[in-house]
């Protein structure tokens, strides 16, 4: 497992690269059959993208985005069981107010 989820991570960077001009579809669906062979757990899963969702990079959340959305439509019921959990909900509705409000006060530190 241990090996995995290190490839998962890799893969998950790279899939999430600020230095991308265009997502990385290859990359996005083997993460998602990483999950889907459950070679990687859904919840590990997540968290990993959860932490890309709070990038300081725009480029890095709007990717994790898009791999989340892939996530959703091709790892079936087992992610979205652990997706539909209180906690994860609750980080995806606070989610665009920890945004603005980080926009907010980069704006006003300029």
């Amino acid at each position: 497992m241990f090996r995995t989820s290190s490839n998962f991570d890799k893969l998950l960077d790279k899939a999430t690269s600020h230095l991308l001009m265009e997502p990385d579809w290859p990359t996005i669906l083997q993460l998602c059959d990483l999950i889907r062979q459950n070679d990687v757990q859904p919840k590990y899963a997540l968290t990993a993208v959860k932490k890309k969702l709070f990038s300081q990079n725009q480029h890095t959340a709007l990717y994790a985005l898009l791999v989340l959305e892939s996530m959703v439509k091709n790892c079936g019921y087992p992610l979205h069981e652990e997706l539909t959990t209180r906690p994860f909900c609750d980080t995806l509705f606070d989610w665009p107010k920890r945004q603005s409000m980080r926009l907010l006060v980069k704006s006003s530190s300029n």
